[in-house]
């Protein structure tokens, strides 16, 4: 049986995300369920309202998640009186429990029907960034005399998922975790900020606000498995508050229509925001102490055929230069210069279920940084 080693003096259970450990082989693998009920519980940090949106009761999800954490022999939550946070160890199962979650939901057959239309390259851009890159991508992509149907969709709440399962061919990610199955390349940082109508209180100052002046203030948020609830998630957990959602909406059309009728302030990309912000239908403030920064970066499977990678070469140029152009609020450049290349190699075909079999395996933390 393999031994786990302590970290230091400290509590042997609790290990760093670079940390190495194994499941004992004796122990078997996770439950579906338990690993559901995991990742409720950190993404909405107290056992009561997990044990609500999963239909069960309290005591049955911490018994759920004491199974899970004695499985894999390490301390995945820590409790205390405010609820529930995440160890490191936990922040990396989080990440493939979200992966794998995301592969289960995918429709069988997707990645087969997608590969009936020959020569097609699907690229995936989130919502908030669409109206911005849709334009200056497919330009690009055109003066590439590429032989590829090449179109663009919004990537939806989990774009990771839908790239590792070939819903997507390229994706514009946000924060992506480093993977062995993807080729990533940062390009642009960015400060989220509050969106509000102009005739909110919050409307009524120019300067940048404190994030836990926000505490009181009704938002509209999407839904707990978007890039920018998963950001503000990370920013609760830090800094030990609680925002309060007044409604919950994916849509950015939708967002920006309830924040105009005063239902709640939004937080959102300055670029989502500037044709209403210079028109005066809304108000954008820079958010500080902290500042909620996002990374943009361009991701491609490793397994994807040599010309796709070089598609997805020149959408991280078209996006570096749509950033050094001013259009972007905000936007910095990534330095040095982010670089796709063809892998050396390509993987088999079956990556996809050997992948989801080693996710599951595999206890969080064992890659590291």
């Amino acid at each position: 049986m393999n031994a786990i080693l302590p970290a230091g003096k400290a509590d042997a259970r609790r290990l760093s995300a670079a940390a190495a450990w194994r499941v004992p082989p004796a122990a078997g693998l996770p439950e579906l369920r338990e690993l559901r009920s995991f990742a409720v519980a950190a993404r909405t940090g107290n056992l009561g309202r997990a044990a609500l949106h999963l239909n069960v009761t309290a005591a049955a999800v911490s018994q759920q998640l004491g199974r899970l954490e004695k499985t894999l022999a390490v301390e995945l939550l820590i409790r205390h009186s405010r609820g529930v946070s995440t160890t490191p160890a936990g922040r990396e199962l989080l990440q493939r429990v979200d992966t794998i979650l995301g592969l289960l939901e995918t429709p069988l057959g997707a990645e087969t029907e997608a590969a009936t239309i020959p020569g097609a390259v699907r690229a995936a851009l989130p919502a908030e960034l669409g109206p911005l890159l849709a334009a200056p991508l497919l330009v690009a992509m055109q003066r590439q005399g590429s032989h590829a149907t090449f179109s663009l969709a919004e990537s939806g709440d989990d774009p990771l998922a839908a790239l590792c399962a070939g819903a997507f061919d390229i994706a514009l990610l946000q924060d992506p975790p480093k993977r062995d199955d993807l080729e990533i390349a940062r390009l642009v940082t960015e400060d989220l900020g509050i969106v509000v109508a102009p005739d909110h209180v919050l409307a009524q100052s120019a300067l940048p606000l404190r994030l836990r002046e926000l505490v009181a203030t009704p938002l509209i948020l999407p839904n707990p498995r978007h890039w920018i609830r998963r950001l503000l998630a990370k920013a609760e957990a830090q800094r030990g508050i609680r925002f309060a959602a007044a409604a919950q909406a994916d849509s950015v059309p939708m967002v920006l229509a309830l924040v105009r009728r005063g239902v709640g302030a939004a937080i959102l990309p300055a670029a989502a925001v500037a044709d209403n912000a210079a028109c005066g239908a809304l108000v954008f403030r820079a958010l500080m102490q902290p500042a909620l920064p996002v990374a943009h970066a361009i991701a491609v499977r490793h397994a994807a055929p040599p010309e796709t990678h070089h598609l997805a070469g020149a959408m991280a140029d078209a996006v570096r230069t749509v950033a050094a152009s001013g259009a972007w609020p905000g936007a910095r450049l990534v330095r040095p210069a982010a670089q796709l290349a063809p892998p050396p190699r390509l993987l088999p075909a079956v990556w996809r279920t050997a992948a989801l079999a080693r996710l599951a395996a595999s206890p969080a933390g064992a890659e590291g940084d």
